[in-house]
């Protein structure tokens, strides 16, 4: 439903509100596709698109900052991370709180929780996506950049991380993102 003058309701038709949900299904896969996953629900709770609260681990803040330019020019103030092993690979997922959610998916085949130290992005380490959920929904595929862990402690990690990323599909832009986080291990 959306709001008119005067406080009217305006309704949006079935098929439009199937389509939108059609197409936010089919995002996820596309991030999952993207770190190798093999479960597309249980990802899709870690990377959490409509970005719900995150329940702390033992004490553990789960946050989430950001600042991207190029295709797109956004501050993420507030978000969640999660980290943890999951269907042979190690995940880092980051979702903001804000509307459009941004969505940014680490991972990599080896399955044990980093340590401390600089990791490559893209092809050679980490690999990942940005994912933009809005209009229009934008997709990008990290090709560089540096994931620095300052601070492991189980799942709880630490870190900031730089990026370039590229659009999907022969998209127009390229996005370049900074940002730090403090992930838990999602219940």
């Amino acid at each position: 439903m959306t709001s008119t003058k005067l406080g009217q309701r305006a309704s949006t038709p079935r098929s439009v509100r199937l389509l939108a949900g059609i197409v936010r299904a089919g995002a996820f896969c596309i991030v999952l596709a993207a770190c190798s996953g093999d479960n597309d629900t249980a990802l899709a709770e870690g990377a959490n698109a409509s970005a719900s609260a995150a329940t702390p681990a033992a004490g553990a803040v789960s946050s989430f900052q950001a600042s991207a330019s190029g295709a797109l020019s956004r501050t993420v103030d507030t978000g969640n991370a999660f980290s943890e092993a999951k269907y042979g690979r190690y995940h880092i997922n980051l979702a903001s709180h804000s509307q459009p959610t941004m969505v940014v998916a680490f991972g990599r085949t080896d399955q044990s929780t980093p340590s401390t130290g600089s990791y490559p992005l893209g092809d050679d380490g980490f690999s990942g996506t940005v994912e933009i959920y809005g209009e229009p929904q934008q997709e990008f595929d990290i090709v560089s950049g540096n994931l620095e862990i300052t601070d492991a402690k189980g799942d709880v990690l630490t870190g900031r991380f730089s990026l370039k990323a590229v659009e999907r599909g022969g998209g127009s832009g390229d996005l370049e993102m900074k940002g730090s986080f403090q992930t838990v291990k999602p219940d």
